[in-house]
């Protein structure tokens, strides 16, 4: 069934007071600068210490089939090529308006789960390698193993973030969809959506941002800005 306009932006409402404003129909495409693709080009990629961070804007195909025109889902490849497992999670990746606040993606799944919530047994779409997902995920996505120590999160903040979908948001689908939390391993490889709450006003700039963690000490490996411009 799909979800009317209406109903999207009363899942998102926890989100309005941070809403960017704009046209509904703005869309990001990779800046002039960017590192695009020939065959992608909305798509835009940098590689530094040997990971490879790809950030997408190609039309969402998904359920609801109008979620961006309220939100902004990002698709992300991440190949880990540094010699070193790369820890991701929500809180290191961040979407940098022109002239404003940098915002996180929303968690697609709570950290903590409780029965009758029907997120059991999660497929992802996306093929992944050398992932682990993070241990609070472990039930909810049994495809992959988890990795064997917790990694860092605000479990309050995000209940909080969580706490502000509603009206059947995130979809099942969409969760499918998404990019895990969790460690690649060296030689690894994984890929997903991020939801990010806010939309861009058309003529502005937007940085895709990632800093990348290693999962045993916490050094930081390598930071990612990805330019797009909104249209």
């Amino acid at each position: 069934m799909k979800l009317t306009r209406k109903s999207i932006a009363l899942a998102v409402a926890g989100f309005s007071t941070l809403a960017m404003g704009g046209c509904r129909h703005s869309r990001m495409r990779p800046a002039p600068t960017a590192n695009v693709p020939r065959s992608a080009p909305w798509s835009a990629y940098v590689e530094d210490a040997g990971i490879r961070v790809s950030a997408s804007t190609e039309t969402w195909d998904g359920r609801p089939e109008d979620l961006p025109e309220v939100m902004t889902p990002v698709k992300v490849r991440l190949k880990n090529e540094s010699g070193r497992p790369i820890r991701i999670l929500y809180d290191d990746f961040a979407l940098q308006p022109e002239g404003g606040p940098s915002f996180h993606p929303v968690p697609p799944v709570p950290l903590e789960t409780a029965p009758g919530m029907g997120l059991a047994g999660l497929r992802p779409i996306y093929a992944s390698s050398g992932f682990h997902v993070a241990q609070a995920y472990k039930a909810i996505v049994p495809s992959y193993d988890a990795w064997p120590e917790p990694l860092p999160r605000d479990a309050s903040s995000a209940a909080k973030e969580y706490a502000g979908w509603s009206s059947g948001l995130p979809t099942r689908e969409m969760r499918r969809r998404a990019l895990f939390e969790g460690v690649l391993e060296d030689q690894g490889v994984t890929s997903g959506y991020l939801y990010f709450s806010r939309r861009a006003r058309a003529g502005d700039t937007v940085v895709f941002r990632a800093d990348l963690a290693d999962a045993q000490d916490g050094e930081t490996v390598a930071s990612v800005d990805i330019p797009f411009v909104v249209e």
